[in-house]
Order: structure tokens, then C-alpha cells, then sequence
């Protein structure tokens, strides 16, 4: 008994269990779903706006206080979330990537390269499926548009465009 409740404290069993139970909840879904890759406050934002529209979200993000975050958030649906790496392939999969309602995935992630490497993966597993990315950098903005991507965005960018129109006709 002892060592049975030392491997239910063990986090990598945890882990193990959680993901499980996350992609069992995935394979589940019936209807329609979108992948957001990072939960930060862009991804946050996005997914509160979809969630409020009825469509059907899965959450990955790095940081784990982010999905605990996502748990308390005052969400309609049920929004499955994982803590891992959004940029690895496995991950992608398990989140649902290859699950036939799967409709899109946005890379919301603050990195660019985890955000060029979703979009990479996805273009190549799953040609069809819609993708929009965040880059804050013009450089890996033009490599992420190698893989035609429905869009690319840059806040910087659109925060700078903005401000020349407010400056030019306030």
C-alpha cells in the first residue's frame, strides 16, 4: 500500500494521468474545436471571445499556473487545457491536431520560433486546417508566411499602425 500511494504522489505519474484524461476529453469531442497555443493575454482574450460565440476551445500553454488560471476562469463551455510544450508535435496531438473536428489552430505563444514551429507542424500534418500565428518579430513574421498561413499577426506592428492613423487624423 505504501508504495501504491507513493506513486499517486509522484508527479510524473500525475503528469501521466493528466494527460491522459486530457486527450480522453479531446477524442471525445463531437463538434467542432480550435486549437490556442499559448494562454497568455493574448490567448486569453481570444479564447473568452470564443467561448462567448459557442465555439469549442482546447488551451495549451507552457506554464502550468496559466491552465490553473484557465480552470478558474468563468467560461460557458468546457475548455480543456494542458500544460506542455505547444510546439511539440506529440503535444499537438494529443490537443487534437489530427482529430477530424479539429477546424484551426492559433499560435498565440509569446515565443515566435514556438509559434513558426506550430505553424510548421500544422501546415504539414494537417494542410487544410486554418492557421493564424503572432510574431513579434518582421523577420520570422515573412518565415511563418512561407507556410500560408490565414494570418500572421504583429501587435507592434498593428499598435504602431494605429498610432500613425491617430496622429495623421486624431
Amino acid at each position: 500500500f505504501g508504495t501504491f500511494f507513493s506513486l499517486l504522489q509522484d508527479s510524473a505519474f500525475k503528469g501521466a494521468l493528466a494527460r491522459q484524461r486530457f486527450a480522453r476529453r479531446i477524442r471525445a469531442f463531437r463538434h467542432d474545436f480550435v486549437i490556442v497555443a499559448g494562454y497568455g493575454h493574448t490567448g486569453r482574450m481570444i479564447t473568452h471571445t470564443l467561448d462567448e460565440r459557442g465555439r469549442r476551445i482546447v488551451v495549451l500553454d507552457k506554464r502550468q499556473e496559466r491552465v490553473d488560471v484557465l480552470e478558474s476562469d468563468q467560461l460557458s463551455g468546457d475548455v480543456p487545457g494542458l500544460a506542455a510544450d505547444p510546439g511539440n508535435v506529440q503535444t499537438l496531438g494529443l490537443a487534437g491536431l489530427g482529430h477530424p473536428a479539429c477546424k484551426g489552430i492559433l499560435a498565440m505563444t509569446e515565443d515566435d520560433q514556438q509559434n513558426l514551429g506550430i505553424v510548421m507542424a500544422a501546415r504539414l500534418l494537417r494542410p487544410h486546417i486554418r492557421v493564424i500565428a503572432r510574431s513579434s518579430s518582421r523577420d520570422t513574421a515573412k518565415e511563418i508566411e512561407l507556410f500560408d498561413p490565414e494570418g500572421v499577426i504583429n501587435p507592434f506592428d498593428r499598435y504602431g499602425t494605429y498610432l500613425v492613423l491617430a496622429l495623421h487624423r486624431p
